[in-house]
């Protein structure tokens, strides 16, 4: 880190079973290309192929770059997660799943820029291009995207890429204690920081978002996605001490219907 350079924006890499596409996340994050310090933080969950080794190589590659996090076990949780935005340094937090990439050397200066710009936004987000394993594309945001959108809005359903999101340090922390159990983190991070400033959105495709069947959510059949959002929901609800609990339970009763038809048989 240089004399003159203030560290603004933390980013933190997720990765487990990504050896197919890690280097590539790697070096999305490498690649970035601005005028202030960025820490990388890399998270590794004891993947059981050859990810570790191709992480402990760029470490060995790039002395000093790197703040590593190894787990000694599959956690398969928010725990590391959490505890590695609770410690960023940055005043700006992104993500990036192992599976995933930054498409522009110009995302993380493009993303504080725009943070700065803007004082009131807790959380910022950007398109992203979504490509499936046939190798079909599409933008993961539609084309009429609302600028400003509010937490009312992310309740709803969740709208935001781990690769396009970032948040405020300065307005959503600390994190809240909650965020180490809920099922999804990702959501529930997004949530706490809407409540604290606005979400913005920049119509800029600026990550790759892969859908593959390895993929922690694509991975799940559409009842255990159901399933999994009443969960979210009602750990949500409590969490949110019931201040929503109007919207929630509506959302719930809904997704509760439509379990009922995707378990039903067939007809002969």
């Amino acid at each position: 880190m240089t004399e003159h350079r203030v560290l603004k924006a933390s980013v933190i890499l997720m990765t487990y079973n990504h050896e197919k596409w890690v280097a590539q996340a790697i070096e999305s994050v490498l690649m970035q290309q601005t005028d202030f310090d960025f820490e990388i933080i890399l998270l590794e969950d004891c993947s059981t192929d050859g990810t570790r080794d191709i992480i402990l190589d760029y470490v060995s590659r790039h002395p000093g770059r790197f703040k590593l996090m190894l787990a000694e076990q599959n956690r398969n949780s928010n725990v590391d997660w959490v505890r590695a935005m609770r410690n960023a340094q940055g005043a700006y937090v992104a993500t990036l799943d192992g599976d995933d990439y930054w498409s522009s050397p110009h995302k993380l200066a493009t993303q504080v820029s725009f943070m700065e710009q803007h004082p009131d936004c807790s959380l910022s987000y950007h398109n992203s291009v979504c490509v499936l394993e046939s190798g079909s594309t599409f933008n993961h945001s539609p084309s009429d995207e609302r600028a400003v959108s509010t937490f009312d809005d992310l309740l709803m359903a969740n709208f935001l890429t781990t690769a396009g999101a970032m948040w405020s340090k300065r307005l959503a922390d600390p994190l809240p204690d909650w965020l180490d159990d809920v099922i999804w983190g990702d959501w529930g991070l997004y949530l706490h920081a809407a409540r604290y400033g606005a979400i913005r959105y920049i119509d800029e495709a600026l990550a790759v978002y892969r859908i593959h069947s390895r993929g922690q959510w694509w991975g799940l059949s559409e009842v255990q996605k159901a399933e999994g959002i009443i969960l979210f929901y009602e750990q949500m609800n409590a969490n949110l001490r019931f201040e929503h609990d109007a919207v929630i339970s509506r959302q719930i009763a809904a997704l509760r219907a439509s379990l009922v038809e995707l378990q039903a048989p067939s007809s002969p």
